[in-house]
């Protein structure tokens, strides 16, 4: 997993924040254009393998609830993978 990405800011025309997790392996490449075109913020996306597995997947969506700083849901995912 990388770090966080710079908040691109949102095409959308109600200029609301859209964060993104994608868990698949090398996602980065193959979605980037795609995400960055959005606006959308992502929170993980991988440019190594990654098992998408329920474990990795928990701490994003209660880290997300929570309201948590992106660079703490990442940490979070990174520590439930390893």
């Amino acid at each position: 997993m990388n770090k966080p990405e710079k908040f691109w800011g949102n095409s959308a025309t109600d200029q609301q924040r859209r964060d993104i997790a994608i868990f698949a392996c090398a996602s980065k490449p193959y979605f980037y254009e795609a995400i960055r075109q959005t606006g959308a913020y992502p929170l993980v996306w991988t440019t190594h393998l990654l098992s998408p597995e329920a474990y990795t997947l928990v701490p994003v969506i209660n880290g997300w609830a929570q309201r948590e700083k992106p660079a703490v849901i990442l940490e979070q995912v990174a520590l439930s993978y390893h």
